[in-house]
């Protein structure tokens, strides 16, 4: 017992040195320097609170980082659905599609959408042609910004979602099927709950990765649309204010953790709620 458990030691102290170098010790300096620069105390906390705009640009990180997930959830769960109940040419044919934009630089990617929702580009052309009059402003707006973080991350929903349907035993659904139930209440009752731990796995990557972009906001989503990342980068750069800057960083992680913390808590309520109620019905 003594030896396996200095073999296991053994094996992890490179992983647990490699992670305390390159996550824990910049993680603990940031906290440190949110505290001490440029002087010991709170006082960069205390400014995020009294600045209304601060708060306003945590607000918006949020809210539009939920909406971002929301719509990646609602399109990638049938995108991954199809991929794991369809045949092999349609499953290749839609995880292609979805690994596509990775081929391209994320760069890339935001300009080619400035084109695409700009004044000349193709959508504001069509509206011309149909309608006969000038478009509303799609570029540099909310509506841009949520677009192009969609696109980024809807990959990551579908794949964290086909992983785990391609797993669902299709026997279940069938059974539920021959027992008179229809289709939708099949899916309901049956598949839906499987799918439950790829659902959260998504939107937990989605969400807070989403919290942490930088580029895509801030080319399509202009001046308005300021994330905390943009805020940060701001200040590290343009004000050289290394301690309000750990203090956003911090902020941010906390505020996330926070409502990973809450989410959390939902489903799990969720579900005894929804085991409760199917001992009720038994």
């Amino acid at each position: 017992m003594r030896q396996s458990r200095l073999a296991l030691a053994l094996l992890l102290a490179p992983v647990l040195a490699f992670l305390t170098a390159i996550l824990f010790y910049p993680l603990a300096l940031m906290v440190e320097r949110s505290f001490t620069d440029p002087a010991p105390g709170v006082g960069n906390y205390v400014r995020i609170v009294d600045v209304p705009v601060y708060l306003r640009i945590f607000w918006t990180t949020f809210q539009v980082s939920g909406i971002v997930t929301l719509v990646c959830l609602l399109l990638g769960y049938p995108i991954a659905y199809a991929a794991a109940n369809r045949g092999p040419a349609m499953r290749l044919f839609l995880l292609a599609a979805v690994m596509m934009p990775f081929w391209t630089s994320l760069l890339v990617r935001t300009y080619a959408w400035i084109v695409i929702l700009g004044a000349e580009g193709p959508i504001a052309l069509a509206w011309r042609a149909w309608l006969g009059e000038e478009p509303p402003q799609m570029l540099y707006t909310r509506f841009s910004a949520v677009i192009g973080m969609v696109y980024v991350m809807l990959p990551y929903m579908v794949l964290s979602l086909f992983a785990v349907m391609s797993e669902i035993d299709p026997n279940y659904h069938r059974a539920a099927r021959s027992l008179g139930a229809g289709p939708f209440r099949a899916f309901r009752h049956v598949y839906l709950p499987q799918s439950m731990a790829g659902v959260t796995g998504g939107v937990l990557l989605v969400f807070i990765v989403s919290t942490g972009f930088f580029v895509t906001p801030s080319l399509l989503g202009g001046r308005k649309e300021v994330f905390i990342a943009e805020l940060i980068q701001v200040n590290l750069q343009e004000i050289i204010d290394w301690g309000f800057s750990s203090a956003l960083a911090v902020a941010l992680l906390v505020f996330t953790m926070l409502l990973l913390f809450l989410y959390d808590r939902l489903l799990r309520n969720e579900s005894v709620f929804a085991a409760g109620l199917s001992r009720g019905r038994r």
